[in-house]
């Protein structure tokens, strides 16, 4: 992970966005341990979430994709910030997003405009902060 040495809250291990810190700022490198929560919720017996926020610099389709089974059998609701090393990385992370959410059979809104978010309007939600409930 790499993160300005003035900021460190805002490091990330996507190479785009790390590459992007890397000629901002004076930056750092970590190492870190990674896990799925699907396998910290087996490995660790947490207990079921109902509410999980979101805010992994750029990782939300990856970290998402690391937490389908729960997503999946417990519906917690969701509020994940977006990110993207620039406009077009943003705009195509949001529609990963929602389009992974929306086969799970959640509903979004984008928490700044309260404007609903589908797939047809995905790219609405590339900056801020996305609202996720399981449609019932």
């Amino acid at each position: 992970m790499t993160f300005p040495l003035s900021e460190p809250a805002r490091g990330s291990a996507v190479a785009a966005i790390a590459d992007q810190i890397k000629l901002e700022a004076r930056a750092a490198l970590c190492e870190i341990e990674v896990n799925t929560l699907d396998g910290e919720m087996t490995r660790s017996s947490l207990p079921i979430p109902h509410f999980i926020k979101m805010d992994v610099e750029g990782m939300e389709y990856g970290a998402l994709k690391g937490m389908y089974q729960t997503l999946r059998a417990h519906r917690p609701r969701l509020s994940i910030e977006i990110h993207g090393a620039n406009m077009e990385d943003k705009i195509a992370n949001v529609r990963r997003v929602v389009a992974f959410l929306e086969e799970l059979g959640y509903r979004m809104r984008h928490i700044e405009s309260a404007e609903s978010i589908t797939s047809g309007n995905a790219e609405h939600a590339f900056e801020g902060h996305l609202y996720c409930e399981a449609a019932a």
